[in-house]
């Protein structure tokens, strides 16, 4: 009573009660409602941050599971081994990029020999392995003496190994065994001794252990929200329906082992049976084959229904193993190791725009968070122990790249013509192109000169006529003497015998390329592409030169004065 008698006073002096700002905003986000049949879903949502969403209980039960799972479930072991093989392959291959090209191949050789000594390809595939199963993986550095000179390895560990100190429980710069600054960068690590779940009485204390600097240990790991320290296991959303895939295809194997083995109950109504509790009434009785049998008034013969829908189970199995490599953004082509669901379109394009930008961006991880701090204790040890860096300056300051095995294509002859198309038009190089093929351009050059007998600039300007078809050099004909024995200007009859619309599409498009070279466009790819319509060199040349001015003067370009003259 006294709650309205206020409203009514508030209403008068114009004030707005909070009864009547709730009539005046109606607005909300179905998101944000909670309902009866919503919120049993929603029962589990929480702030925490990203560091205490994935702590040591959850990441210990969520690892644990994802281990069972794969080494149970077929398709999730596959799934992990076919990115391994995308991802690293053969392995990344180093080119140094100093201005001492003698040097750079030193340096190269020497590090393919020690990355081929100390098995790092399979080491970075078990790290890749670790990390898209555990959600993280650890290398540390760690010396070999019996590879002098080059004494330094790398260590794998699992990310059970690297946890929280029992006597450090309370020190927040602490996050389950690695230490971080205010700003949240690895300071140092502890890594014990021994894995925890090694049951060895060797050992004097499962939970000795160090601290090790972070400079000497790589944390492998993805981080999908800020300030989350360590790594979860990339296929936790969906691993759950690997676990359906495997007890729906257990549910219709057993549904069809009852139906094939014909099982059947015998039953009577007649009243003639008195019940009895003794087992030893249930008996078993033989059938004979091919026969009639007669049964006594009263008795029937019952067998065993299957309901399970076993025809379903293909199509059941599709659907949770699309729900589950949705997740690791592989295509279910790859996922299930076949295509024959899909065209051949398809296949390329969910390669293309799916996994293949999902396999750069892992190399790009990898080369950042693993093969630059690798590479800097393999320079630091042979700068020690070598002559191979004498006089190179800081060892920060050697500008390098490594190449990675590009994702396998479906068609090679496409991927070649589009890079060669690429280069023709001035939109990349061989460098680039060689790059992307995950090879380096000056190693092929030198091979292919030594294979074709030639030398390397010789072999340089074979491919630029190649591309560019211009017999050789930028400017035009390899040899200048030649340019005055070659034919007249075609430019009037270069379209000659043609039909009267392609020689006027011919026309206009020839106009439309002079005028992009006055816009600014390359010459090079001016003259490439009127000799695509057509032109000879010399014609194409000779509407290059004549161009230049910023105008256009040839009166041969209107199709309108040309038309008889093709017809």
């Amino acid at each position: 009573m006294l709650r309205q008698i206020t409203d009514r006073v508030l209403s008068a002096c114009g004030v707005v009660t909070a009864g009547q700002a709730r009539d005046m905003v109606r607005a909300a986000c179905d998101l944000t409602r909670t309902t009866y049949e919503n919120k049993n879903h929603w029962k589990d949502s929480d702030s925490l941050s990203g560091r205490s969403t994935y702590s040591q209980a959850e990441r210990k039960i969520a690892r644990e599971r994802s281990r069972m799972e794969r080494s149970s479930n077929s398709w999730y072991s596959g799934m992990i081994r076919t990115a391994r093989a995308h991802v690293v392959g053969t392995g990344p291959r180093l080119q140094v990029l100093t201005s001492d090209p003698i040097r750079n191949r030193r340096i190269e050789a020497a590090w393919s020999k020690h990355s081929s000594d100390i098995n790092l390809t399979d080491k970075l595939g078990t790290a890749v392995e670790a990390d898209w199963t555990d959600g993280e993986a650890f290398l540390m550095r760690s010396e070999n003496e019996t590879r002098y000179p080059i004494t330094t390895d790398v260590c794998l560990y699992e990310c059970d190994q690297v946890s929280q100190p029992f006597f450090h429980q309370l020190d927040r710069t602490i996050e389950d065994g690695k230490r971080v600054d205010r700003l949240g960068n690895a300071v140092e690590y502890w890594i014990y001794d021994h894995h925890p779940g090694d049951f060895n009485l060797g050992y004097s204390s499962p939970l000795d252990g160090n601290w090790y600097p972070a400079s000497d240990v790589i944390h492998l790991y993805r981080q999908d929200r800020p300030g989350q320290l360590r790594g979860f296991p990339r296929c936790a959303p969906a691993i759950e329906h690997l676990a359906h895939m495997r007890r729906f295809s257990k549910a219709t194997l057993s549904a069809a082992e009852r139906a094939a083995l014909w099982g059947l109950f015998v039953s009577t109504t007649g009243s003639s049976v008195v019940a009895k509790q003794m087992p030893e009434d249930f008996m078993n009785v033989e059938w004979e084959r091919n026969l009639l049998n007669f049964l006594p008034d009263g008795w029937k013969v019952e067998g065993v229904d299957s309901k399970h829908p076993g025809s379903s189970n293909a199509e059941f199995q599709r659907t949770e193993l699309t729900y589950f490599c949705r997740c690791a953004n592989m295509p279910y082509s790859l996922a299930s190791g076949t295509s024959r669901d899909s065209n051949f379109s398809s296949a390329k394009m969910d390669i293309k725009n799916l996994w293949e930008p999902e396999v750069k961006s892992e190399q790009d991880r990898l080369n950042r968070l693993v093969m630059a701090p690798i590479f800097r204790w393999f320079l630091e040890d042979i700068a020690i122990s070598t002559d191979i860096l004498d006089g190179v300056g800081l060892l920060g300051n050697i500008p390098f790249r490594f190449y990675w095995p590009p994702v396998p294509q479906a068609d090679e002859t496409d991927v070649a013509t589009a890079s060669s198309l690429r280069m023709s038009t001035g939109q990349s190089t061989p460098a680039s192109e060689a790059a992307m093929r995950g090879d380096d351009d000056e190693q092929h050059c030198l091979t292919a000169a030594a294979n074709y007998g030639v030398s390397v600039d010789e072999y340089k300007r074979a491919r630029f006529a190649k591309h560019f078809a211009t017999g050789g050099t930028p400017g035009g004909v390899a040899d200048p003497a030649a340019a005055g024995q070659m034919q007249p200007s075609e430019t009037a009859g270069a379209f000659a015998g043609t039909r009267r619309r392609d020689f006027t599409n011919n026309q206009k498009a020839t106009a439309e390329v002079l005028q992009n070279m006055i816009n600014g466009a390359s010459e090079v790819v001016a003259k490439n592409s009127l000799m695509r319509l057509g032109w000879s060199a010399l014609a194409a040349q000779e509407l290059i030169d004549d161009a230049r001015d910023g105008a256009i003067d040839a009166t041969d370009l209107d199709p309108a004065q040309t038309t008889e003259a093709a017809v």
